[in-house]
């Protein structure tokens, strides 16, 4: 039986140091780890190399880490992108989850967490995720709420995910389950409700943001610090 590939992964950051020491640790994880320096050199590398997750930080020579997630979602739609960034304040979330970021790591960043985060994502299945997702976040699992978040999750997810509307979801939930839509609709946003609540949550999922934008932002990264 073939070995399945090792997982793809672009690092876009300036410091040299910050490139040797991350390609280390990544690459003892065996995964297939290229870096650039520049956001230029980052898209002419993931042209040829094709990323399945980029890592970026939002401060780079030649434009910025916000334009180089917005080119690669672009051209790439099932990138994952996770930010890694020394830029503080609520701006910079915001700004990348609006250009198109799944996660935020701010620096300094722990290298062998990373690894162990991309690990996790390269041998698991992406509803195995969402639904350890809201498991680590504490939503209980045997209310009605859980597996109609996780199914909104599972459709947000899909390429048609960003253009859904949440009455859209509710309906294809009501007629999945024999439930009203908006039974549907109160189950899920009590779930949201305790979600928002969760300690674990990521610094990036801002307590502005709307369901559909904090629902989607989940169903994009499904990666919850541990």
């Amino acid at each position: 039986m073939t070995a399945p590939a090792p997982l793809r992964v672009l690092l876009a950051e300036p410091s040299q140091s910050q490139r040797e020491l991350a390609s280390f640790f990544l690459g003892q994880a065996g995964l297939d780890v290229r870096t650039a320096g520049r956001g230029p050199e980052a898209i002419a590398l993931a042209e040829a190399f094709r990323p399945q997750v980029l890592l970026t930080e939002l401060i780079l020579p030649g434009f910025s880490g916000l334009e180089l997630i917005r080119r690669c979602k672009v051209r790439y739609q099932d990138v994952i992108i996770w930010v890694l960034t020394s830029a503080t304040g609520d701006w910079a979330a915001q700004a990348a989850l609006s250009a198109g970021a799944d996660f935020i790591f701010y620096k300094p960043v722990c290298f062998p967490e990373l690894r162990r985060h991309l690990t996790r994502l390269e041998k698991s299945d992406p509803a195995d995720r969402l639904t350890d997702a809201l498991t680590r976040l504490g939503l209980p699992g045997h209310w009605a709420g859980f597996h109609q978040t996780l199914r909104c999750l599972q459709l947000l997810s899909g390429p048609e995910g960003k253009d859904l509307l949440l009455k859209e979801l509710y309906i294809q939930i009501a007629r999945e389950e024999g439930c009203s839509p908006a039974s549907a609709a109160k189950n899920v946003e009590r779930a949201v409700r305790l979600l928002r609540a969760s300690p674990l949550l990521p610094p990036g999922l801002s307590p502005e943001l709307s369901n559909k934008d904090f629902l989607f932002s989940l169903s994009q990264g499904a990666i919850i610090p541990l």
